[in-house]
C-alpha cells in the first residue's frame, strides 16, 4: 500500500504542477498549483473524518477506479492537445484552453479522490503489526537488541514509501520526455490500476478489529472473508446492545 501510494504518480503533481501548467500556458499556473494543493487538503480533512465511517477495505475499492478514470482522462487531453507539437509539451507554443481545462479537471478528480482514499489509508499501518517483543542479534556487539514487530514493520513500509517517492520524483522529468506526457500518464493509471488489484483481493479491513483479532485474521491467507466476518458480527452485537438500552 505504501508502494502504491507513491508509484501512482501522486506527488509528481505536488512537485510540477505549477511548471506543468506553465508549460500548457495557464497564465497563474501558481494559483493553479494551489488549486491542486488546496483539493488534497480539503479531501484530506475529509478521509479523517469518514475513514472509519466507510471502512479503509471500502474506501480504497471504491476510490480507486476514479483515480484511474482521472489519469485516464489527463492522458487522452495532453494526446489530443500536443497533437502539433509532435507529442510533447513544447515552450513557448500554443494549447487548446479547452484541453487545458480537461487536463486541470482531470487533477482535480484524481487529487479529490487519491486524498480521500490513499493518502491516508497506507498510514494507518499500525494496525496491521503486532505487538510481540522480539530479539534481534547485533553482530557488531554480540548481544541481543528487543524490537517489536510492529515497529520493524512501520519501518520497512514507511521506507517504501519515501524509496518510491524517490523513484517516481526523479524519473518523471525523464518519463515525460521518453514517452511524452500522455504515456506518462498512461504509465501511472497502469500501475493505479495494479494498486486497485491488490486492494480487491488482498487488502483485508480491520477497522474495529482488536489487535489478536488482526492477528488471527491473517492466519489463512490475505484474511479478507475473515474480517468481513468479524466486522459483521461485532456490528450485530452492538446493535444488540443498543436495542437492549434502548428497550
Amino acid at each position: 500500500m505504501q508502494a502504491f501510494q507513491q508509484l501512482c504518480g501522486f506527488n509528481t503533481f505536488m512537485y510540477y504542477s505549477a511548471s506543468l501548467f506553465q508549460e500548457i500556458r495557464f497564465n497563474q499556473p501558481t494559483a493553479v498549483g494551489l488549486i491542486i494543493s488546496g483539493t488534497n487538503f480539503l479531501f484530506t480533512l475529509f478521509a479523517l473524518e469518514y475513514i472509519d465511517v466507510v471502512g479503509r477495505r471500502r474506501i480504497m475499492v471504491f476510490s480507486a477506479p476514479g483515480m484511474v478514470f482521472g489519469l485516464i482522462l489527463a492522458s487522452i487531453a495532453f494526446h489530443y492537445m500536443t497533437i502539433h507539437t509532435g507529442g510533447n509539451l513544447v515552450t513557448g507554443a500554443q494549447y487548446s484552453h479547452g484541453w487545458a481545462g480537461i487536463v486541470l479537471l482531470s487533477m482535480i478528480i484524481f487529487i479529490a479522490l487519491y486524498a480521500t482514499s490513499l493518502g491516508n489509508v497506507p498510514w494507518q499501518q499500525g494496525e496491521l503489526f503486532s505487538l510481540d517483543v522480539q530479539l534481534l542479534r547485533c553482530n557488531l556487539y554480540h548481544t541481543p537488541i528487543k524490537h517489536t514487530v510492529r515497529g520493524i514493520g512501520t519501518l520497512l513500509s514507511t521506507a517504501t514509501n519515501w524509496a518510491a517517492n524517490f523513484l517516481i520524483g526523479s524519473t518523471y522529468l525523464s518519463l515525460m520526455s521518453a514517452i511524452m506526457p500522455s504515456g506518462a500518464f498512461g504509465f501511472y493509471m497502469g500501475l493505479c490500476l495494479l494498486g486497485w488489484l491488490f486492494c480487491v483481493f488482498c487488502f483485508p479491513d480491520v477497522s474495529g478489529l482488536s489487535l489478536e483479532e488482526v492477528q488471527n485474521m491473517f492466519k489463512d491467507g490475505y484474511g479478507i472473508r475473515e474480517s468481513e466476518r468479524l466486522r459483521r458480527v461485532k456490528r450485530e452485537i452492538l446493535q444488540r446492545e443498543k436495542g437492549k438500552l434502548s428497550g
